[in-house]
């Protein structure tokens, strides 16, 4: 059992509660939340400089590009921004791998329990296996020709046969996807949870 307590507790259903307590058993639930520290043992109380509060979520991720992180100029606008994806989208698998990897990690490092992450490949699948974090995957399919849409389901859909789940089939975003495509998603779909770029 142990009892955690910092200079605020952010227990989201309720205001903070100044030096509250977290009570938590052996095999990590949380049992209890009391106001004060006066409620509980002294001997037993972890006192910490900060906050204490639920993990963060990654509404929105894509995990597989990590390595691109500082190589894209910002505000360069739509077009220049898909453009350079495209092209560096090519780099060393090793480096992708390996980036993948180290995003994963700075992830939880800085509180992050659940991420919705956006995958156009398969990079990023054994990492989401092995990690600690929770993760929805959101297998993207996109063509504006109809007349490949259905190899571009079908190519999804093996996707996600090897995909961790929970996971997802989803358009990538209203310009990118032809009426037939999003035809045959929307047969496709039982209830998923799904996204989609909006702007």
């Amino acid at each position: 059992m142990r009892y955690l307590s910092a200079n605020y507790l952010y227990p989201l259903h309720v205001p903070p509660i100044k030096e509250g307590v977290l009570q938590i058993s052996d095999k990590g639930k949380i049992i209890n939340i009391f106001n004060s520290r006066d409620e509980v043992p002294k001997s037993s109380i972890e006192i910490y400089n900060g906050i204490i509060c639920p993990g963060f979520i990654n509404a929105h991720c894509h995990l597989e590009l990590s390595h691109m992180y500082k190589k894209i100029k910002s505000n360069t606008g739509l077009t220049e921004f898909i453009s350079k994806v495209s092209h560096k989208r090519l780099d060393d698998q090793e480096i992708i791998l390996s980036s993948i990897k180290k995003a994963d990690k700075m992830m939880k490092k800085n509180g992050i329990v659940g991420v919705g992450d956006i995958s156009n490949t398969s990079n990023s699948f054994l990492t989401k296996n092995e990690s600690d974090i929770l993760y929805h995957t959101f297998i993207e399919i996109f063509s504006i020709n109809p007349d490949e849409a259905n190899t571009v389901l079908n190519e999804g859909l093996k996707m996600i046969e090897s995909c961790p789940k929970p996971n997802s089939l989803v358009p990538h975003a209203t310009y990118s996807v032809s009426e037939k495509l999003f035809l045959l998603l929307k047969k496709h779909n039982n209830g998923e949870v799904i996204c989609i770029h909006n702007q």
